[in-house]
C-alpha cells in the first residue's frame, strides 16, 4: 500500500499496487481508491520483455483500464447518486538501455488509448 498521495481534485488517494510474474512476464495490477474508500481507477498490467539482454530491453505491455466517477442521475423523478465507469484499453512498448551499472536510458512510445463506452 503506498502513502496517501493527491491524484485528482487535490483530494488524497490510496494506491495498491501489486507485481506478480517471473523473468520475462508479470502481471501488475494497481488498484487507487479515495480515502473514503470510492474508486477511482483500476488498471491491469500484463506485461512481457521481448528482448531481455545484459545492456538492453525490449518489453510490451497492455491493460484494460477502467476510471470511475460519480454521477447524479434522475430516473422516474427519484435522483440518486451512481458510480460510472468508463472503460479503455492501452498498449506500451518500451526500451531501456544500460549505459553503466548506475545509468540506464529508457523511451517509452507514446500511449494509446481506445475509449469503450
Amino acid at each position: 500500500m503506498a502513502f496517501p498521495i493527491f491524484l485528482r481534485f487535490h483530494k488524497p488517494a490510496t494506491i495498491f499496487n501489486l507485481t506478480v510474474g517471473r523473468k520475462r512476464t508479470s502481471f501488475e495490477p494497481e488498484l487507487r481508491f479515495s480515502l473514503e474508500g470510492k474508486p477511482w481507477s483500476f488498471l491491469f498490467w500484463l506485461r512481457h520483455k521481448v528482448i531481455l539482454r545484459p545492456n538492453y530491453q525490449l518489453g510490451v505491455g497492455i491493460h484494460p483500464g477502467f476510471n470511475f466517477r460519480d454521477e447524479d442521475t434522475v430516473i422516474k423523478g427519484v435522483e440518486s447518486n451512481y458510480i460510472v465507469t468508463r472503460r479503455y484499453l492501452t498498449e506500451e512498448l518500451n526500451q531501456n538501455f544500460v549505459i553503466c551499472t548506475d545509468a540506464a536510458l529508457t523511451q517509452e512510445q507514446p500511449k494509446t488509448r481506445i475509449i469503450c463506452r
